[in-house]
């Protein structure tokens, strides 16, 4: 199969993202930021596995009605795949995000490749989403998500297959006022047998179990963005990940990503085709000379940026908001905007977010 840019399809860190929104906003107060570059590390290689999965089902099958979806696709990547990136939430909420997040692509990929009028295809999909997106925080945050999506596929000219299939994801998912309906009815069912449960262990002579509260993350949106000079040291290059358009416009290239970061690279740098598994473009320097500036990263209000192998930090107290950090191939310097950096892996990696102003 034929695949298309990355950008015109429907984006798998968004569904992320959106799936991680509602687990923050029913678990943890509201309150919560995680590296936005996470939510990619996940997605990328998830979708490209479920698209692994499924064309393998097609070709090894002569009807897609045939097909066993959850024990082929659903199954399969429920039993093999396994993440190691930090979104702020428990390990059991992001093996939750995954799961979730799993159940939507798939159903995105299997809407554009199969038949879908009164099919087992179909009915796989309903039944899923019925069972997995049960939550109505999770549902409307989907719902505002695909919406969200569907308008940005319409505005990039998209292929009308994948505007379809966004269109037919959204008219297969689950009712919201069912949902919250069913989920209220659960809930009090829920509450009414721990009532019960308590009363009679009041009776006895063991107490009641503590409650542990999950941690409330901190976390607002703030007007202001965060600048990231990148001086590049001699004969290095800056790897820029999860690239959604590269634009030239009176010699500075533009390069978008899709976890809302940017960065503008100056004339006298090159940037690479887009490539690779997480959508890299390479910059390098036309002309080798050492820390020249090679461009500019910009993070949005909430958003950060992770910077690996760090060789210093040097955060200057005397000069507010200001941080200094080398890595192996350039030095950054962060001077444009509050911010927090936070050290990781033995301070090999450091997290640079975007605060209040």
């Amino acid at each position: 199969m034929v695949r298309l840019p990355k950008h015109m399809y429907l984006s798998g860190p968004a569904i992320i993202q959106a799936i991680h929104r509602a687990v923050i906003n029913k678990s943890y107060g509201g309150n919560g930021i995680a590296d936005p570059s996470g939510f990619a590390s996940i997605a990328l290689p998830l979708q490209k596995r479920i698209q692994e999965l499924i064309d393998s089902a097609l070709q090894s099958s002569t009807r897609d009605d045939t097909i066993d979806w959850e024990d082929k696709v659903l199954n399969t990547i429920i039993a093999s795949f396994v993440t190691s990136e930090d979104l702020g939430v428990s390990d059991d909420d992001v093996e939750y995000i995954v799961l979730l997040s799993t159940v939507v692509v798939m159903a995105y990929e299997l809407v554009q490749v199969t038949i879908m009028e009164g099919t087992s295809t179909a009915r796989f999909i309903i039944s899923a989403f019925n069972e997995y997106l049960c939550e109505p925080e999770v549902c409307m945050q989907l719902a505002a998500k695909l919406e969200a999506e569907q308008r940005r596929l319409e505005n990039a000219c998209a292929h009308s297959t994948i505007q379809r299939a966004v269109m037919q994801l959204r008219k297969l998912m689950p009712d919201l006022l069912e949902t919250t309906a069913v989920w209220k009815a659960s809930m009090t069912q829920a509450q009414t047998t721990q009532n019960v449960l308590c009363d009679e262990s009041s009776n006895s002579d063991g107490g009641v179990p503590d409650t542990v509260s999950k941690p409330v993350l901190s976390g607002a949106v703030f007007p202001r963005d965060l600048r990231i000079e990148v001086f590049l040291k001699h004969d290095c290059a800056w790897l820029f990940d999860f690239v959604e358009s590269v634009d030239t416009c009176d010699g500075f290239t533009t390069i978008k990503t899709c976890i809302g970061l940017s960065m503008q690279v100056e004339p006298r740098f090159a940037v690479s085709e887009i490539y690779g598994i997480f959508n890299t473009v390479t910059i390098t320097a036309t002309n080798s000379c050492d820390k020249s500036l090679a461009g500019t990263i910009i993070v949005p209000p909430g958003y950060s940026f992770r910077v690996m192998e760090v060789e210093y930090v040097h955060e200057m107290v005397a000069i507010q908001g200001k941080t200094m950090i080398e890595s192996d191939r350039a030095v950054l310097n962060v001077s444009n905007g509050d911010h927090i950096v936070q050290r990781r892996n033995c301070h090999r990696s450091v997290l640079i977010e975007s605060t209040e102003c």
